[in-house]
């Protein structure tokens, strides 16, 4: 059930800054609030590739800097 959230966060975070980049870009952010609802024995599975997308994100967003996210 967790999955079905992933994208739709995601898709509202990228609109939040002005869809700068890919979807794939701001899934990592998701992952915070959801990473403790995938039950046990899940297929859904968390890439770690996904944090250095997000770094990309929060070394190129105003807002992110604003708000003191490094």
């Amino acid at each position: 059930m967790t999955q079905y959230y992933i994208n739709p966060i995601a898709k509202t975070l990228r609109k939040l800054d002005n869809n700068r980049y890919p979807l794939d870009y701001y899934k990592d952010y998701t992952w915070d609030g959801l990473r403790s609802w995938i039950p046990a024995g899940s297929s859904v599975h968390y890439d770690p590739n996904m944090a250095k997308l997000r770094n990309i994100v929060e070394s190129n967003t105003k807002k992110c800097k604003k708000l003191g996210i490094k």
